[in-house]
């Protein structure tokens, strides 16, 4: 199955407030509350939404009423919309026809979305999004605006919708791009290297997003030199029509690799498996925090490197593993004398379901004689947390 490119402004949230347990009953539409909750540009808000009534499938609104109930003040403030069913159940499927209607009487949104419902960590999730800014034209949610929901139940796919893929390597056009990007959430402009980002250009997609279609993990080896303070690293995921997101919430996870010197490390993220449902999204993330955005401006920036990558197998460091330095071209900034700091506990992302420790480990060579070598070759094995 092909990755299907969404719209940029509309797509599957992943944010879920219930806290049902999972089940393998379907539920009954009777059963459904369709609620409407309004996020911020960091997708904050109380989440409190602006609720239907059970076995009502219909709800209608405005814009600035959701906006009341989630606590957004100005419309300035407003992401957008996270609209969802409590009471639907995993494998469940939600048809979603969501109108938004101006002040006078223009029609500036009507779409038909169909989700199936997944288990998040909090419970099932019947979220779709839609970003304040929409893909008519250049129009902007208003506080005036009419928004009408109706739910209906669909038709559950039959069987997996992809089979599950043999271990393989992922080939990589080369080792990334580092980049310094805001993270809203947390007030943080971090490191990280973009490994496909769908909304960024050529530079931050260095794989062939339709090779993770089927796995259950993704394993990277990469390289660190010019470490000066100690950091963590990990993958972050989006995938499955955004009903697959890991590792991109306020807090590191609890796999993830403490960087503390130069050296070559693999992590290895296990996965529901991907399917080529909607955006996908891949990054190599860290919690090294920076004044600024601009790369080219910050000092004690270390230099990450992508060496390889693979899916449903684990990576290991082996003996041929080099340090790769920046080159002649591409000169880091000298080291400043301020002492070293402790790692910053915060991570990138945009908001989602932390995923609990899953017992990733760095492979490293048994023998004396290689762990010899790779000391002298300047290669570090995984520090757990």
């Amino acid at each position: 199955m092909k990755f299907k490119k969404t719209l940029a402004c509309v797509a599957a949230a992943t944010l879920a407030v219930s806290s049902l347990a999972v089940t393998s009953f379907a539920s009954e539409p009777e059963e459904w509350t369709p609620v409407v909750y309004a996020f911020n540009g960091s997708w904050g808000g109380n989440w409190a939404g602006t609720q239907g009534t059970k076995g009502v499938l219909e709800l209608n609104t405005t814009v600035g009423d959701a906006m009341k109930a989630d606590g957004i003040a100005s419309i300035d403030e407003l992401g957008g919309l996270n609209i969802q069913v409590w009471g639907a159940d995993v494998d469940d499927v939600v048809v979603y026809t969501v109108t938004v209607t101006a002040a006078d009487g223009t029609v500036v949104l009507n779409e038909t979305q169909e989700k199936t419902v997944t288990q998040g960590t909090n419970g099932p999730d019947s979220a779709i999004q839609f970003s304040t800014e929409l893909c008519y034209g250049t129009y902007k949610f208003s506080e005036t605006d009419q928004i009408s929901v109706k739910v209906e139940k669909g038709e559950p796919t039959v069987g997996p919708s992809e089979e599950p893929v043999e271990p393989a390597d992922v080939a990589i056009k080369n080792g990334g791009t580092m980049s310094i990007e805001e993270n809203k959430e947390i007030g943080k402009n971090l490191l990280r290297i973009n490994i496909y980002n769908p909304w960024a250009g050529e530079e931050a997609q260095i794989v062939d997003p339709e090779v993770f279609v089927g796995a259950t993990s993704i394993s990277i080896k990469f390289s660190v030199s010019g470490v000066t303070e100690p950091f963590n690293a990990w993958l972050a995921l989006t995938s499955n029509n955004w009903g697959n997101v890991l590792n991109q919430g306020a807090e590191v996870p609890a796999d993830a690799i403490t960087i503390d010197k130069d050296g070559v490390y693999v992590y290895t993220l296990p996965t529901t498996a991907i399917t080529g449902e909607g955006d996908f999204f891949l990054a190599l993330y860290t919690d090294l925090a920076f004044e600024s955005t601009d790369i080219s401006k910050e000092a004690n920036v270390p230099y990450l490197q992508i060496l390889d990558m693979a899916v449903n197998t684990e990576l290991e460091v082996t003996e041929d593993d080099k340090v790769v330095t920046p080159p002649a071209d591409e000169p880091t900034k000298e080291p400043t004398k301020e002492p070293t700091k402790e790692p910053t506990p915060s991570s990138p992302g945009e908001p989602t379901d932390k995923v609990p420790d899953t017992g990733v480990t760095l492979a490293v060579v048994p023998a004396a004689l290689a762990a010899a070598a790779l000391a002298a070759a300047g290669i570090a094995t995984k520090k757990r947390k």
